[in-house]
């Protein structure tokens, strides 16, 4: 998991003791995280420097800055040089002291520490309250999953399996866009040399994605020639997943799989996605990249859906959305997912997928 760098600051002229019960109490909520912080506040730019110095072989996926008193632009300019990328959290209490001595002034603070973000547009977010507050605690907590997760993503490699079929350009991504942008890199598969390999491959080799599939399919023809040839593209799939260090894939499938492997991509991609490789058909890269997303945001990772809608009711406000595929997690266990054929290739395929997600 991506590391968070906690900066708490302060000026000690103000209420320092106070300011650094309210920075330990923070460290202490934050310790859920994968945290790098300072034993004390930073009490001037030197300060921050010195430590800044310190931990510069470390990678951050965010920061969250503390605003505990007052602290005038110069302390966040520091950290924008530092780390002019990478998102930032500002944070500051609420002040203890309505009508009496100022004693931490934070407020002014943040907005002195967001006024320089703003102007250097720098990507930060920022919330005003205590440790012990819910909102603060989800603030927080959201920012570091988005944090950790935009690096995971900065990080990842998408598997494009042939090319999307005519006609379907939203699958389609400009790649030196999408690296520039998210980080992500695209490693493109011939599906024809896919096929060669997949055939090739040894009952000992497809074993466990055999036995996956015989566990989670109701009804399932385990000696089918469909079945072996869906479980051998899934095992040569996971190959190139840890070859090639894949996050998600995009990948064709109509009319290939049926006219020239002889199997269903829909059973591929259920059992794929199951296992936490999510996959989008057509050769969907953003699909592909949301699904990846989506997955990373759960605190399990758990399977995400891309489907198409196929229908819209306006009279009660729903629609209906449909794929030839959805993990077998995503399946309600009154009925499970059940082996059925096409009757175009006798494929395995999840029945009704629809029904199969009624409550």
């Amino acid at each position: 998991m991506s590391k968070i760098l906690y900066l708490p600051v302060v000026r000690r002229k103000f209420d320092a003791d106070t300011a650094e019960k309210i920075m330990q109490s923070t460290k202490q909520q934050l310790s859920e995280y994968d945290l790098v912080a300072p034993e004390a506040s930073l009490g001037d730019p030197t300060e921050l420097s010195s430590y800044l110095a310190s931990v510069r072989d470390q990678h951050f996926a965010g920061i969250i800055f503390h605003n505990t008193t007052f602290t005038d632009a110069e302390f966040i300019k520091l950290v924008h040089e530092w780390y002019p990328n990478t998102p930032i959290l500002l944070l500051a209490p609420h002040e203890p002291s309505i009508h009496g001595w100022l004693r931490l002034n934070a407020l002014t603070g943040i907005m002195s520490s967001g006024n320089y973000l703003a102007s250097q547009h720098h990507q930060f977010d920022h919330i005003y309250g205590n440790p012990d507050e819910p909102a603060v605690h989800d603030k927080i907590n959201s920012f570091v999953k988005a944090a950790q997760i935009k690096d995971e993503v900065a990080h990842l490699n998408i598997g494009v399996v042939g090319t999307f079929p005519p006609g379907f350009f939203f699958s389609d991504a400009n790649a030196a866009e999408l690296q520039k942008h998210f980080g992500t890199h695209l490693i493109h598969y011939n599906i024809d040399d896919c096929f060669d390999q997949a055939y090739a491959l040894e009952p000992a080799v497809y074993k466990e994605q055999l036995d996956y599939a015989i566990a989670n399919f109701k009804d399932l023809d385990a000696k089918g020639d469909e079945t072996i040839r869906f479980v051998k593209f899934a095992t040569l799939m996971k190959q190139y997943q840890a070859q090639d260090h894949l996050g998600a894939l995009a990948s064709r499938c109509w009319p290939d799989f049926f006219d020239k492997y002889h199997s269903a991509p829909g059973a591929v991609w259920s059992q794929l996605c199951d296992q936490q490789l999510p996959t989008a058909m057509e050769c969907d890269i953003h699909g592909a990249l949301s699904m990846y997303i989506l997955q990373q945001m759960t605190s399990d990772h758990a399977a995400t859906f891309l489907g198409d809608f196929s229908s819209m009711d306006p009279s009660d406000n729903t629609m209906t959305t449909w794929h030839d595929y959805g993990a077998y997690s995503l399946a309600n266990p009154k009925y499970g997912v059940e082996a059925a054929f096409t009757q175009t290739a006798k494929c395995p395929l999840a029945r009704t997928w629809s029904s199969s997600l009624d409550k």
